[in-house]
């Protein structure tokens, strides 16, 4: 193998030397319509020559790239690779098939299909290697015949991407390629010397008969594509549909038809598939619409005509802007325009006007599509009216507001009612049920913490007759002036309650005896310099209070506020208008004396 320029092309061609087998010329055209792109290395892998298709493909002219590493035309990611793989499989196959992602001038990455077999010099000796490229970026995914070809590089048939079959005139298998075991599952020792009726469905094989007949009687060549899908039939007996190419050839050894099968169940795949989708975009139950990059509608579906009101002889031609209601500014198509033109879609609300004239609102999606290069032919617009739903949400909302607003005035009159429950209505301290509760708690949380807690027991001197001489009114605002001097007087720990009638209780969590005696001893001095105005005339009043500790004066609750009613009728007895302290102050006796359930 030589590398010979075709003077009819301009580029490189695999050759032969003098004396190879007639036909040569003819496989070394085939070769360069074959593939896009052939590239000639030396063994450092340095650029020597290629043809204009590797012009069009990699966009270097010749005199750019000779001189320059083959590498260049690779990314950067698959250099390693692909140097690795072609050496190790030129050692062991004698030759290299696979997709590589290309680098062309400007910077664009795409895929190629490229084979690279080595060339030796006229003595045998290797002198580099060629490679042949076909771009597959369009179709890397959906052509099978891209990831075909792993037969050997044996001749220009074996290179073909599609199934070659070649016939004597009698209709006889004398040679196939490696793509076409692979199409129809047949090994080639199976298929040659055998009617070639063995690769048709049983019905076609009369009818092909006569029409192979007229084909050698007047060969006339037909392209791929020409005429409808055909079929064949594979080893295991189901259909496989092709496209088929058809050209005659002399040989020494009388004339031979090649035909080229061309794989098409992708593409019926893919028609059947678009099929599919087209039904459902016909009957999706949102709106469709297809228009150009400036916005002419090409095509929408009936769920569009439902929501907009525009069929499609109304809107297909013309600008998707008919819809503009005229509710946006400029700026908002701006922002809208600027996204789906930088290949991103663009999501949002937008109110449109009903071919009716009426306005509505409808969620919708507009997503761009792009060509293989990456330029964008289309606009695919996804739309639902969505009047309804804001509407509903609107209603949702109002709704939410006002169970929020009820559930937070029952909040409110949980809490009302929860304090009322525990307070006293007229002072506004606590009540006699809290306090019982409370207690506890506090007694039990300094058992185990070891703090003391005081309690002192108030009672108004003489409240019976304040209410004698001023009335049951005016006793209720002495009462009132003394749950004002309790509450400001207390601390946040602190728990004052009315206990009954007259008598308050002050319960000091964490006080002492003293600290305790020196916070009621205010409180007792404060009531005692209030002057009551009630209907004209000046009310005074005094307290007597009773001080007692836990745990030095009692054990539990009970206990603790016996010692502090004892204390108070010790001051009681001492004149009233005066704090006394239970411990070291009652004799044992008067700890135990009943509560007396009456004011004094």
């Amino acid at each position: 193998m030589t590398v010979q320029r075709d003077p009819d092309r301009g580029g490189i061609a695999p050759g032969e030397d003098v004396g190879a087998a007639p036909g040569a010329g003819q496989r070394a055209r085939a070769f360069e319509y074959l593939f896009d792109a052939v590239v000639v290395t030396d063994l450092d892998g340095i650029v020597v020559d290629w043809n204009p298709g590797a012009v069009a493909l990699y966009g270097y002219a010749r005199d750019e790239i000779v001189g320059q590493p083959v590498s260049i035309l690779h990314a950067p990611e698959d250099v390693d690779r692909v140097t690795a793989e072609v050496f190790a499989a030129i050692a062991r196959d004698g030759y290299w098939t696979g997709e590589i992602k290309r680098r062309g001038r400007d910077g664009s990455i795409g895929w190629i299909e490229s084979m690279v077999v080595p060339l030796v010099d006229g003595d045998g000796a290797p002198a580099g290697a060629l490679g042949i490229n076909r771009d597959i970026t369009d179709r890397k995914l959906a052509d099978a015949r891209l990831r075909a070809s792993e037969a050997q590089w044996k001749a220009l048939l074996e290179s073909l991407p599609d199934g070659v079959v070649v016939c004597d005139q009698a209709g006889d298998i004398v040679m196939v390629n490696a793509r076409l075991e692979a199409l129809l599952g047949y090994r080639r020792d199976q298929l040659v010397g055998r009617s070639v009726d063995l690769l048709l469905p049983h019905g076609r094989r009369a009818a092909h008969a006569r029409q192979r007949a007229g084909f050698v009687a007047s060969p006339r060549s037909r392209t791929m594509g020409e005429g409808r899908v055909l079929a064949a039939l594979h080893r295991d007996g189901h259909s496989v549909p092709i496209e088929i190419g058809l050209s005659a050839i002399d040989t020494p050894t009388g004339s031979w038809v090649i035909a080229v099968l061309h794989d098409v169940s992708a593409r019926e795949a893919l028609t059947e598939r678009l099929h599919l989708l087209g039904a459902a975009l016909e009957a999706a139950a949102n709106g469709v619409a297809i228009s150009d990059p400036q916005g002419v509608c090409e095509w929408i579906n009936p769920a569009f005509t439902a929501i907009t009101g525009y069929a499609a002889g109304d809107i297909v031609g013309k600008r998707l802007a008919i819809l503009n209601s005229g509710t946006h500014d400029a700026a908002f198509f701006r922002d809208l325009w600027a996204t789906i033109t930088r290949g991103d879609a663009w999501h949002g609300e937008i109110t449109n006007r009903h071919r009716d004239g009426h306005l509505y609102v409808e969620e919708q999606t507009i997503a761009p599509v792009p060509d293989a290069t990456g330029e964008i032919r289309h606009y695919v617009a996804i739309k639902q009216d969505t009047t309804q739903r804001r509407e509903m949400e609107r209603q949702l909302q109002a709704a939410n507001a006002t169970l929020t607003r009820q559930l937070a005035e029952i909040e409110a009159l949980q809490a009302q009612l929860h304090d009322q429950a525990i307070r006293d209505p007229l002072t506004g301290l606590y009540n006699r049920r809290y306090l019982a509760e409370t207690l506890d708690r506090e007694l039990a949380r300094a058992t185990r913490t070891g703090d003391a807690v005081a309690i002192a027991i108030f009672d108004a001197d003489h409240f019976k007759r304040i209410n004698d001489t001023h009335g049951h009114r005016a006793g209720d605002e002495v009462l009132r002036a003394l749950g004002a001097i309790l509450r400001a007087g207390t601390r946040r720990s602190d728990v004052a309650c009315r206990y009954g009638g007259e008598e308050f209780v002050l319960l000091m969590p964490g006080a002492t005896v003293e600290a305790a005696v020196t916070r009621v001893e205010t409180l007792r001095a404060q009531v005692a310099a209030l002057a009551i105005v009630h209907d004209g005339r000046t009310i005074r009043v005094t307290l007597s209070a009773g001080v007692a500790a836990f745990p030095t004066d009692a054990g539990d609750g009970d206990a603790l506020l016996h010692a502090a009613d004892a204390a108070l009728y010790a001051a009681k007895d001492a004149g009233r208008d005066r704090v006394v302290v239970h411990a070291g102050v009652l004799a044992p006796a008067a700890a135990t004396r009943p509560r007396r359930a009456t004011p004094r």
